[in-house]
């Protein structure tokens, strides 16, 4: 199962590959959050199977089994207020959808994260809880998804009993970990009937592989390409530059390829050209994606695969744009107990008259109104930046001055660099103006100094 939905490009490849299929039922396997069903919704008989608490409550509901879900005892004080409607089966499906989101609030031993957003976060479930549940209650009765029968247990166990008679659609979790990471805490709040399963591994992954083929139609997604199906590719979508590229594989069908797509914007601002010089007021404002995508498509080494930001701003000078960078949220400092921001890209506009106009975008991202601004994308207090150089240089000499060496390490036979370097600097240390003076001091040379 992957986290989220399955992509809709995945799920348009699935029902046309489907056309055909003259089965008595469909299995889905590894239902998740049921999204394979809704494909299949009326065209098939349904029947689903998985084992976390999530797609249990789920499949309870929607194949109006019953459900047994407990706020643990010892959780009743600090989250009682969580049992209200949870006595009939929408209200404790409703629950569970419900209390999915509100666990990132919790740390690892059920208490609230010591961050003011989560604790206004806690606080506005407790208070609006009863509207909550009502309103996700409605949505559950008012569903006309329905499924013949939901087998909570061990897919691959579960998968030889059907006949071949009945078509499978599965996208299995291939990975480790995933499960027990996504559903963790959940399981820490409730007592639930909790099925026993073991992961897809080795042996397991080819009883389940032949019993999935073992039939005249079936249909596996995953997140890694499988050799042994090679011949039964029928779709490959990667639908963002760094997204994870899933592959769909059937026995027979039209083969279909999705590839992403960037959005760009063609930015009017006038930009720093060589010749001229830079002004006396240095400021950020927000840039919308398509906009920062057409500035890092021109100006960041291509060499470097794109992600996506949170958010993105571009670094000015009086009316010149000197340079852009993005900030990613819910990145935690290794070995340490700060949050912080993540510096995803960073770069200046080219060419110019000063070689290191590279560091004053990081002395503007570094600033305290940098800082402010990283603080109301993370809702959270943001004491560090951090962020990633790959480089053939066991230093990055971009970075060096601004931002302590964390760890480095080899980048790997795939990266056209040597090295992965990581750099940890504290937010927030000088004002935009201070940060332009300081810069200008030390770095606004118009020829490279010598080392």
């Amino acid at each position: 199962m992957f986290k989220g939905t399955v992509p809709v490009e995945i799920r348009a490849m699935l029902y046309e590959l489907s056309q055909g299929w003259q089965a008595e039922a469909l299995a889905v396997a590894c239902s998740g959050n049921f999204t394979i069903e809704r494909v299949f919704a009326g065209r098939f008989p349904l029947l689903s199977c998985d084992v976390t608490i999530y797609s249990g409550a789920l499949g309870a509901w929607f194949s109006r089994q019953p459900f047994r879900l407990e706020l643990k005892p010892e959780l009743h004080e600090a989250f009682g207020w969580v049992l209200e409607g949870m006595a009939d089966p929408a209200g404790a499906t409703a629950t569970v959808m419900l209390m999915t989101a509100f666990t990132d609030a919790l740390d690892k031993n059920m208490q609230v994260k010591p961050n003011a957003y989560y604790r206004r976060v806690v606080d506005a479930y407790r208070r609006k809880w009863p509207e909550m549940l009502d309103k996700t209650r409605a949505r559950l009765e008012s569903s006309p998804l329905r499924i013949e029968t939901y087998h909570a247990g061990d897919a691959v166990d579960w998968l030889p009993t059907l006949p071949p008679s009945v078509a499978v659609a599965t996208f299995p979790p291939f990975f480790g970990g995933d499960y027990e990471a996504m559903f963790g805490k959940l399981d820490a709040l409730f007592d639930w009937d909790k099925p026993t399963y073991q992961e897809i591994f080795e042996e397991r992954r080819k009883i389940f592989l032949d019993a999935l083929m073992n039939r005249p139609h079936w249909a596996i997604g995953t997140r890694e390409r499988l050799p042994q199906l090679e011949p039964y590719l029928r779709g490959t979508a990667k639908t963002t530059n760094r997204g994870v590229p899933l592959y769909l594989y059937a026995p027979a069908g039209v083969a279909r390829a999705v590839a992403p797509r960037q959005q760009t914007e063609a930015v009017a601002v006038p930009r720093l050209a060589p010749g001229e010089r830079l002004g006396e007021r240095l400021w950020i404002a927000p840039l919308a994606y398509p906009y920062f995508a057409a500035l890092r498509s021109q100006y960041m080494n291509e060499t470097i695969k794109p992600g996506m930001p949170t958010q993105a701003y571009a670094v000015l000078v009086d009316d010149r744009l000197i340079g852009c960078y993005a900030v990613q949220k819910g990145y935690k400092v290794p070995n340490a107990e700060a949050d912080a921001l993540y510096l995803l890209s960073d770069f200046p506009v080219a060419p110019s008259d000063y070689p290191r106009l590279a560091k004053l975008v990081l002395y503007a991202a570094l600033s305290k109104e940098g800082r402010l601004l990283a603080e109301r994308v993370s809702k959270s207090r943001v004491r560090y930046m951090v962020t990633t150089a790959f480089t053939n240089n066991p230093v990055s000499m971009k970075y060096r001055g601004l931002f302590n060496l964390h760890s480095r390490k080899e980048a790997g036979d795939k990266s056209p660099f040597q090295f992965q370097l990581q750099y940890v600097a504290e937010a927030g240390r000088w004002t935009l103006d201070e940060g332009l003076k300081e810069w200008k001091l030390k770095h606004g040379s118009t020829r490279e100094p010598s080392e």
